[in-house]
């Protein structure tokens, strides 16, 4: 390497090559890419207004309009900060209103508009600036609203919730940087989601419970996903999905399916109710969630990658008969694989490097992980929960996980092995001082009987043997061609 150095610094033109190749490498592995913000709007000739409260259509009379659909009440051109109540502020009426080119912020205590108990089709929220509250927009039990056109950013929990309130449209919004989720259908039947941009939300771009018939098209996640809670396949069947886009790759729903081979690039991929599926060369990367598996069965995922997910890398939920063989998952906010109320988990020949978690087993059984790299992972690299059983652990190499901690794995459930019974060989263990056996975190006081430890392992960075290969080769290069000259 000295020799090497030398070379670099006797000679300017590599030296250039060098830095010019690290620049270059950099922007590889860190360039991200959004849609072009909307444009901000300008609140100078904004009136400042205290917050606004509405109980009753007599209320409204202090705005322009008249109530009826043509010429409805209009609430507008307002900025309204308050730092305990609503910032608008409406229920039980039966007139027509819309609350247009406002910037409101409801300090993170209230939501910024609230609606409930509103007559159906008669509320329209659009082109307003809406931030820093608890939610942005929360409408109960009002049905066939509007929302379209607004910025909703910052706000401590959701930017859109729609609950109780079925036929809402909620569209051309710039959701972003919000709490909870972008926006959250909580029963909201036949809610159609169209072109909206939504990104670096905490929780879910898209998070919907119990909300059949609804229709997601042309929106735009970034860091984000469209996401169900555990329901009937019914219910997703009555949903329509159609060119929506997670960082600029394809959602794959796959419903109902069999015997189908899922591979390339996406931005995330659902698989519920199917049956013998293969995902090969699946590549998923800066998303909140890459696979979701959901009552599923016999399924492959094999030589995919998954890096630098928001939250769970892979969730494997209510599903058995799964082979997870030659993968890599690096980077995952929170844990690289989530298993809960499932059986027969095969992990295998895979690589967990640099998440949360490693593997999380919860409510499951008869899984077993052999033969995989858990690698400098924060947390622990494998949690067995209180209600895991059969779990079978040996074979892998556990290399510097939960540095801060006594042990890199954690057992608190039944019945579980951390030893290969036919071999009697355990796990390699990078903190094992080779006395005795190696000890599990967790109530169920488990152990390695059979640990290996204190192997030497060393890694070079691909990008340091890219920048050094180049070096040499451009050096003799040039040495050619100096002894051509000098021929």
């Amino acid at each position: 390497m000295e020799a090497l150095w030398r070379i670099c610094l006797k000679n300017k033109l590599i030296l250039l090559i060098f830095l010019l190749e690290i620049i270059f490498l950099s922007s590889i592995i860190s360039v991200e890419s959004f849609p072009e913000e909307n444009k901000k709007q300008s609140f100078s000739n904004l009136k400042k207004h205290d917050p606004i409260i509405i109980s009753s259509n007599e209320q409204f009379s202090l705005f322009p309009g008249n109530g009826t659909k043509e010429n409805p009440y209009r609430i507008e051109n307002y900025s309204i900060s308050t730092p305990y109540l609503y910032g608008i502020y409406i229920k039980g009426t039966s007139v027509y209103f819309v609350i247009q080119n406002c910037f409101i912020n409801a300090g993170q205590r209230r939501s910024a508009i609230y609606i409930s108990f509103v007559a159906n089709g008669t509320a329209v929220i659009k082109n307003n600036t809406i931030v820093q509250s608890n939610y942005g927009i929360e409408i109960l039990y009002t049905d066939s609203s509007i929302i379209e056109n607004n910025t909703i950013e910052n706000h401590k929990n959701s930017g859109i919730k729609i609950s109780s309130s079925h036929f809402t449209t909620i569209s051309s919004n710039h959701i972003r940087k919000n709490g909870g989720h972008g926006i959250f259908l909580d029963v909201a039947n036949y809610s159609t989601m169209h072109k909206n941009v939504i990104e670096d939300n905490l929780g879910n771009g898209i998070y919907s419970v119990f909300s059949y018939f609804s229709n997601f098209s042309s929106n735009y996640l970034s860091h984000d996903i469209v996401f169900f809670y555990e329901q009937e396949t019914e219910m997703y069947n009555s949903c329509f999905f159609s060119n929506n886009l997670i960082n600029g790759l394809p959602i794959s729903i796959n419903i109902d399916k069999k015997g189908e081979i899922i591979s390339g690039d996406l931005g995330f991929l659902m698989i519920v109710n199917c049956f013998n599926l293969t995902i090969t060369n699946l590549n998923v990367t800066e998303s909140d969630t890459g696979i979701y598996i959901y009552n599923s069965e016999d399924i492959i995922i094999s030589n995919s990658t998954l890096k630098s997910t928001h939250q769970e890398s892979i969730i494997i939920s209510k599903s058995e008969n799964v082979i997870f063989d030659k993968n890599i998952i690096s980077y995952s906010s929170k844990t690289a694989i989530n298993i809960y109320f499932s059986s027969n988990i095969y992990l295998c020949d895979n690589l967990f490097f640099r998440n949360y978690y490693g593997i999380e087993i919860d409510d499951s059984f008869n899984c077993s992980i052999v033969y995989n790299t858990f690698e400098q992972n924060i947390n622990y690299a494998i949690l067995l929960k209180s209600n895991s059983s059969l779990v079978s652990v040996h074979h892998n190499l556990f290399i510097n996980n939960n540095f801060l901690g006594n042990s890199q794995a954690y057992d608190e459930g039944q019945n579980n092995i951390w030893y290969d019974k036919e071999t009697k060989k355990g796990n390699y263990w990078s903190d094992y001082e080779k006395e005795g056996v190696y000890s599990i975190d967790g109530s169920a006081h488990s152990y390695d009987p059979f640990p290996e430890g204190k192997k030497e392992t060393t890694s070079t960075p691909f990008y340091f043997l890219s920048i050094s290969s180049s070096l040499i080769f451009l050096y003799i290069t040039k040495k050619k061609l100096r002894k051509r000259k000098i021929g």
